[in-house]
């Protein structure tokens, strides 16, 4: 061998350079087939290539790989529990202005009695109000949604071919922009319809389909949101949380 040809001594040969694709996998675990084997843990197990790996990607992986979806779907929950938050302050709120409305008429009538029983209920919707405080944090860990479909659906990922059929569905939803929670319901829906021998109680069948009853009709007419009310709103939408109709019903609360 000549020398041109020959690596210099002390040196390693430089590791030829990874694909795309096979970069992309790595994020998410995969890895070389050398590098696969040499790992104890993998004895027995099949090594797969970076594009099948891409392929066969769980469901749960590909919402849990901190795509711009989860990442909205988590920005969402935390501004639902401000919304709530700032329905539950504007009440305590409202019924404060009252007190002082009916303590200042107290007042005017002599009756001091009555005026000190009103701020002694002041003094309690105060407190109250000061522990109100929306959480500033977005929750750690997997989102709630998720928790509850695993434990819902004990045959993911024990039962190949519904689990290979849910992945399909899941990974087609994913590509088309469907937000984690729409792409849970319906791959929990469509594996039902697919495999419904699996499914013993078939009053359950229907479970993922959560439509929301005793819907109010013209609820929204002559209401107008804010710009900042219309992102919100769409969000929740989205994501499953909540209707128009029952986030403009809470802002009605709001204002009154």
């Amino acid at each position: 061998m000549s020398e041109e040809n020959q690596a210099p001594e002390g040196q390693e040969e430089q590791a030829p350079e990874l694909a795309p694709v096979e970069v992309e996998a790595m994020e998410h675990g995969w890895k070389p087939e050398e590098d696969f084997k040499a790992d104890p843990k993998n004895e027995g197990k099949k090594w797969r290539s970076a594009e099948e790996f891409m392929d066969r990607k769980s469901l749960f992986d590909r919402i849990e790989s901190g795509n711009h979806e989860l990442k909205q779907v988590k920005k969402t929950l935390a501004q639902l529990s401000q919304h709530h938050a700032n329905v539950e302050k504007v009440a305590y709120e409202k019924a404060l202005a009252d007190l002082k409305a009916q303590r200042k008429e107290a007042l005017a009538e002599n009756d001091l009695v009555k005026a000190e029983e009103i701020r002694d209920e002041m003094d309690e919707m105060k407190e109250k109000i000061q522990r109100v405080q929306p959480p500033v944090d977005v929750p750690a860990g997997p989102p709630p949604e998720l928790v509850e479909f695993k434990s819902r659906n004990s045959w993911y990922q024990r039962d190949d071919p519904m689990t290979r059929y849910a992945d399909s569905v899941g990974k087609d939803l994913f590509e088309q922009g469907f937000a984690p929670n729409k792409i849970l319901q319906e791959v929990e829906k469509r594996t039902r319809e697919a495999f419904p021998e699996k499914f013993r109680n078939p009053n359950r069948e229907s479970a993922p389909e959560m439509v929301p009853s005793g819907r109010r009709a013209n609820t929204t007419q002559g209401f107008r949101l804010t710009e900042e009310e219309e992102r919100i709103v769409k969000n929740f939408v989205n994501t499953g949380i909540m209707t128009r109709e029952q986030y403009i019903a809470d802002l009605k609360k709001l204002r009154g």
